[in-house]
This record gives C-alpha cells, sequence and structure tokens, in this order.
C-alpha cells in the first residue's frame, strides 16, 4: 500500500463520486427513496471524513506513508468535500 496511497483513495473517492452525483434528491421522488439517497449521500461524506481522520492520526505513520502521499491524499479528499457541498448547495 505505501507509495499507493493517492490512487488507492482516488479510486474509492471515484467511486464515492458516482453514488454521490447518482443520489441526487428530486423533489418528486417518494420521501423513501429521497431518505435512502439522503443516507447514500451521508455514507460517502462519512467514509471520506472517516478517512482524513485517520490520516493524521497514527494509522498513517504505522502504515509506513510519507508526509507528501499523506499531504497529497488529504488535499484530494478536502477538494472532493467541498466540492461535494457546492453541488449540494447547486441543487
Amino acid at each position: 500500500m505505501r507509495g499507493r496511497l493517492i490512487e488507492t483513495v482516488g479510486n474509492v473517492v471515484r467511486q464515492l463520486n458516482f453514488e454521490f452525483i447518482r443520489s441526487e434528491v428530486a423533489p418528486e421522488d417518494p420521501i423513501e427513496v429521497q431518505r435512502k439517497k439522503i443516507q447514500v449521500r451521508q455514507r460517502a461524506y462519512e467514509v471520506l471524513i472517516e478517512t482524513a481522520i485517520n490520516l493524521v492520526g497514527v494509522e498513517s505513520k504505522v502504515a509506513g506513508f510519507s508526509d507528501e502521499e499523506i499531504d497529497q491524499t488529504f488535499r484530494h479528499i478536502i477538494q472532493t468535500l467541498e466540492t461535494w457541498e457546492a453541488l449540494e448547495k447547486q441543487e
């Protein structure tokens, strides 16, 4: 995994992006569908936030990730979260 953190998290972000975009809540969606879509987005946020927390914790050092690798990955996560927030504001 060492040396592949950015690639691995990038792949996770790509999959979460697909789910996030597919889970746009439409007013005409039945209430239960809206709830499920909101849950999908909530879980996507949780995955990225948990990953970011782990990157700044001891786990990343134990795994042997370089500071540069961690910083680049952390920035990618922050950028993704900001993009999602902007998308939700537009909806």
